[in-house]
């Protein structure tokens, strides 16, 4: 077991996972606020270009804004459990170097690609190119810590003979 590799894989999966934890409580209370209200799910430039606008008119049905900020709460709860779980999975499998764990957290990781990919087709159809600022910190802040999680995971829980 390589520790320094271990602990670097230690670091990034867990700044993934404190990020999905903070992202999932501040969802429904950045809703409430006011704050983050927008129909859209990123930058006021790309959401209007994707939905023509970049916040529900007055006159929109009161069930669409219900159903948006229901959706938003289950968003929330979900990514503030797979925060706790990684973490959870981080402290007591990886960080004594258990091989199972690390495989659970790349699996996880892996699993959210392709519905990360499902985010983003309306904006390039839409041809809404995103800049990084415009994507929420829960899409780009994994995209920089998971590769580097995963590579240093497998050199740290690698079996030395």
């Amino acid at each position: 077991m390589n520790s320094a590799a271990l602990a670097l894989s230690l670091l990034m999966f867990g700044v993934n996972a404190v990020v999905y934890l903070i992202i999932g409580v501040a969802i429904p209370l950045m809703v409430r606020s006011g704050d983050g209200v927008g129909i859209g799910a990123f930058h006021p430039r790309p959401d209007g270009i994707v939905f023509g606008t970049t916040d529900l008119d007055p006159g929109v049905r009161r069930s669409l804004r219900i159903l948006r900020n229901l959706m938003r709460d289950w968003l929330g709860g979900t990514l503030a459990a797979l925060g706790v779980v990684e973490l959870g999975t981080i402290w007591f499998g990886l960080r004594v170097g258990e091989s199972w764990a690390y495989v659970v957290l790349v699996i996880a990781s892996a699993v959210m690609l392709p519905f990360v990919a499902l985010v983003l087709l309306p904006y390039r159809r839409a041809g809404a190119h995103l800049r990084l600022l415009e994507i929420p910190p829960l899409l780009w802040i994994p995209a920089f810590t998971l590769p580097p999680a995963i590579i240093f995971g497998f050199l740290g829980v690698l079996p030395r003979n």
